[in-house]
């Protein structure tokens, strides 16, 4: 299904009144092309005329020409952020390093924003967000395998325990014979 298939079928739903499910068809896509600025404007419509403008906000954030709409849901957004940097940054989950975004305004917006977080935290939040796809080749975190690895390391932990505490209760136990 394309693209402007799903929008369309997105803007039925959003007709007939069912804006969530209108919601999530743009969501999916947005999955799929991260990015994609139609999407996102898209998306933060559907969440305007949900009456979400924190929502709307955030996908309308990097958007240059915007609306007198526009620009209240992102002053919502940024109020809901509490103004800080690094919470606009998390929440606007930029599926790329800003270093690799084409130039523009949304590049220049994301790097006012480090730039920011650079001055109020003394460091930046790393990209991509842990929300994202792992690049192809990347190693992935293993939680189980290190919740296995610490179970195993306490257990041998608990064995070496006992080991030296019935050798020093036989050490005991044999001085104990010698001196009778």
């Amino acid at each position: 299904m394309s693209t402007a298939s799903t929008l369309q079928r997105a803007a039925q739903d959003a007709a007939r009144g069912d804006l969530g499910k209108a919601r999530y068809r743009p969501h999916g896509l947005l999955r799929t092309y991260p990015g994609d600025v139609t999407l996102c404007a898209a998306l933060a419509k559907l969440y305007w005329d949900m009456k979400q403008p924190g929502m709307a906000g955030r996908y309308w954030y990097l958007c240059d020409s915007k609306t007198e709409d526009m620009q209240i849901a992102v002053a919502t957004f940024e109020k809901e952020c509490g103004g800080d940097p690094w919470i606009i940054l998390k929440r606007l989950k930029l599926p790329i390093d800003p270093l690799e975004m084409k130039e523009g305004f949304a590049k220049t917006q994301v790097l006012q924003l480090l730039e920011d977080c650079q001055k109020k935290h003394k460091r930046t939040p790393r990209f991509p967000n842990e929300r994202t796809p792992n690049k192809p080749g990347a190693k992935k975190k293993k939680k189980r395998g290190q919740f296995m690895d610490a179970l195993a390391l306490l257990g041998c932990g608990g064995l070496v325990f006992i080991l030296m505490f019935v050798f020093v209760i036989g050490m005991i136990t044999i001085t104990a014979w010698l001196m009778h």
